[in-house]
């Protein structure tokens, strides 16, 4: 989609460190439209090294956030991608910040109206990931999440 304020698919690089995130219009309008329905899934993930340099030992991570296909046994729907070099909060939380902003740009939110957040988001229960999505899509810490947690099992 060449005239939408989100162009292009590669929305940020850097050198050091080395990553790259990959987000385009397309997965943001599929977004809009899938992420509050009722059986909305969303995956994540960080598959093994794809890349590794022999000179420096630097292997590069490939993440993604996928939908499941509304379509039974069909192929999930990417919706974005990460290739890093590192397997940290930092890094994932900047990449779903992204996300967000882009989000924001391309259907020109305001502060008031909230980013659509998913029902469910699932993962390998990589530490990274569950920090990242509370922090992204609850707006808490870990911290916070635990003692929310305790209050809601104890009733307190």
């Amino acid at each position: 989609m060449p005239n939408t304020p989100v162009s292009g698919i590669i929305q940020f690089n850097s050198y050091e460190p080395c990553y790259i995130i990959c987000i385009n219009s397309v997965a943001l309008s599929f977004w809009k439209r899938y992420v509050n329905e009722e059986d909305a899934e969303i995956t994540w993930d960080a598959t093994g090294g794809i890349i590794q340099c022999k000179a420096t030992r630097k292997k590069v991570l490939y993440y993604e956030m996928t939908a499941a296909n509304p379509v039974k046994r069909a192929t999930s729907i990417p919706l974005t991608f990460l290739l890093s070099e590192n397997h940290d909060l930092t890094t994932v939380k900047h990449w779903m910040e992204l996300f967000k902003a882009l989000y924001k740009k391309q259907f020109a939110q305001s502060n008031e109206t909230p980013f659509p957040v998913p029902r469910y988001i699932i993962n390998d229960r990589a530490q990274v990931f569950v920090q990242a999505a509370l922090r992204v899509f609850n707006n808490e810490t870990f911290t916070d999440f635990n003692q929310r947690a305790y209050r809601i099992i104890t009733g307190l």
